[in-house]
C-alpha cells in the first residue's frame, strides 16, 4: 500500500535530566541515533517543518515497531 499523506502530526513531550546539548546531541547524531533506533539511520535537515527520513531493515527483525 503507498504512503499517503492525511494531515497528521506526531508530537511528543518528555522530561530529560541532561543539558539541552546534550539532548539535541542524542536526536540528531546519527550514531546516537542507530543505538537507540535499532540500527535506523536518519536524514533531515533538522530545519523546522522539515522532513525526517527513517531507514531500516524493518523485515529483518519482525519484532522491531515503526511508528
Amino acid at each position: 500500500m503507498p504512503p499517503h499523506d492525511d494531515g497528521l502530526i506526531a508530537r511528543a513531550t518528555v522530561t530529560v535530566a541532561a543539558a539541552p546539548g546534550e539532548v539535541w546531541s542524542a536526536l540528531v547524531e546519527p550514531a546516537a541515533i542507530k543505538q537507540y533506533m535499532f540500527g535506523t539511520t536518519v536524514e533531515s535537515d533538522w530545519s523546522e517543518g522539515g522532513s525526517i527520513v527513517w531507514k531500516g531493515d524493518w523485515q529483518a527483525a519482525p519484532t522491531r515497531t515503526r511508528a
